[in-house]
This record gives structure tokens, sequence and C-alpha cells, in this order.
């Protein structure tokens, strides 16, 4: 056709017209970009959204009474035991079980007011000084008081004294804020100065505190390992003898 270039593709022209920039000659301005908005997700009135405050709230664990609460302790008791032995015996748990808050308490106490060691006093002098909180203290005396390590040498039950103090045992040590592992200690130290008593003055002696109710009397044990890799399988890591002088 007349007055058109073959060689070039003819241009499309715009239905809006060349935009102000075009016509200026410079290139077009970018369009300013802000956050994108998104559109709201829609509450379902049907559902109780989670807030903080609101909903589901994690409550304080509590535990049941550790002698009404526990029918396998009871179970394994009346298995064991005969019925003449038994009924003393269940008595004394129930008793005992009456005070699972009040131990519950010393325990928060304990946890809160952990041991601290003072090792110099104010003038500079070396005095390594174990410092305990008052339920620390208390619950010793409860220990003692509750037979804890020394209805097992008492026998009272006779062959059945074990059993007891064990069932104790296993009640006391949720509530007990680990008191009973150094009352454990406790046992095991007895146990060995039992059969040992006559052979020292203070095997007797000692025997004599680590099994006692009273709390004014009654001693705790410790355990000190000399072997480096340590391990409740003292057997295998005895490498050191201790012989009494």
């Amino acid at each position: 056709p007349v007055g058109i270039d073959a060689a070039k593709p003819p241009r499309m022209a715009s239905r809006r017209g060349p935009s102000p920039s075009a016509a200026a000659g410079t290139a077009p301005a970018a369009a300013p970009r802000g956050p994108v908005e998104q559109a709201a997700p829609r509450a379902d009135p049907g559902v109780t959204y989670e807030k903080a405050g609101l909903g589901f709230l994690q409550e304080l664990p509590a535990l049941p009474d550790p002698w009404s609460g526990d029918q396998a302790l009871q179970d394994v008791l009346r298995r064991l035991i005969p019925g003449d032995h038994l009924a003393p015996i269940q008595a004394d748990l129930s008793r005992f079980a009456h005070r699972h808050q009040e131990i519950s308490a010393m325990a928060a106490h304990m946890e809160r007011d952990k041991p601290t060691v003072q090792h110099f006093d104010a003038f500079g002098h070396r005095i390594d000084e174990l410092r305990t909180c008052s339920s620390w203290q208390a619950m010793k005396r409860v220990a003692a008081e509750e037979g804890l390590v020394a209805i097992a040498y008492e026998r009272r039950s006779g062959a059945y004294s074990r059993l007891h103090q064990v069932a104790k045992g296993h009640m006391f040590s949720p509530i007990g804020g680990l008191y009973g592992c150094p009352l454990a200690m406790t046992d095991g130290a007895a146990k060995c100065l039992e059969a040992r008593q006559s052979d020292h003055e203070e095997f007797a002696e000692a025997y004599r505190h680590l099994t006692s109710r009273s709390g004014d009397e009654f001693w705790t044990s410790g355990q000190w390992m000399t072997e480096r890799q340590g391990g409740s399988d003292v057997g295998r890591s005895a490498q050191t003898v201790a012989s009494y002088e």
C-alpha cells in the first residue's frame, strides 16, 4: 500500500493514547509498591480460638494419695504378706499417706532454697560450712520418726519388715524432694554395720544413729567413690581397697 514501509511492521496505536511520560520522551515511572494486604481468615463462630489466658492452660500436677491412690501397691502387699502381719503394715502406710501434702510442701521449699556451701567466713578463714534450708532439716526428722530406715532393722513385722520399709519408701520417694537418695545410702551403711557391731565400738555407735527414730539422734550417710569412672556397678569399678585403722 502507498505510504507504508513493507520492511517494518505497522505499529498498533494505543486506544488510550500516549502516556505523559512517553510524550515527554522519558521512561514511565514504576508504580510504588507497598505491603501486600492479605484477606484476614474468616473466623468460624463455632470454634474457640486459643489466646494467652484463654483456652487450655496446663494445671499444676497433683499427686494422689500415695496409699489409697496406688491400687497396685496394695495388691502386691496383699499377695506377699500374710494377714497377721499385713493389717498393722496397712494401718501404718495409710496413716503415713495423710502426711503427703505436708511432705510435698517441704520438698517444694527444698527445691526453691537449695543447699549451699560457704567456703570462707568474713575474715577469710576456711570453714566449708554446708547450709541447708529449714525444710531439709525437717525432712530428716520426718524420715527418722517414720522409720524410713529403721523399719527394716527393728523387725517388728519379722521377715516382712523389709517389704514394709520398701513400700513406705515407694510412697515417700515421689514427694520427698530427692531425700530418698541419702536415705538409701544410710540404709546401705546400716546394713554393712549391722553384722559388724561387735567388732568396734564405733561401728555399734554409728549403727545406733543410722537406725534411730529420733530426729535428734538420726544420722544420714553418704558414699564417696575413689574410682574415676564411678557408676552404679561398684563391683566392676572397684580398684582400691579401704581398710579400717
